[in-house]
């Protein structure tokens, strides 16, 4: 899963991609854990546990009018996408369900 995740936060560029290096290794640290815990029983559930954690830590750093969650999207023509793994939303919108 490749995610990129950009906040400015007043810092140097040679700053946050020290951060940026730090927070990747957390996350291969989770990612290597979840592997050795349930080796290949199923890539599923090792993908939902990685998408828990992403969302979790969306949650600590999003401002508070952002929200992060899972379902699905309707857009302007009235159609409904399949399941998204992570949805970040303005949760000063109302939801449909």
């Amino acid at each position: 899963m490749d995610v990129i995740i950009y906040l400015n936060w007043g810092i140097s560029y040679a700053r946050l991609s020290r951060i940026s290096k730090i927070i990747a290794r957390e996350f291969k640290a989770y990612e290597n854990r979840v592997r050795n815990l349930i080796d290949d029983a199923s890539w599923a559930e090792e993908g939902r546990f990685k998408e828990i954690i992403l969302m979790n830590y969306l949650r600590r750093i999003v401002p508070k009018n952002v929200s992060v969650g899972t379902g699905f999207v309707r857009n302007n023509d009235g159609e409904i996408t399949s399941q998204v793994d992570i949805i970040v939303y303005d949760n000063t919108y109302p939801l449909l369900f």
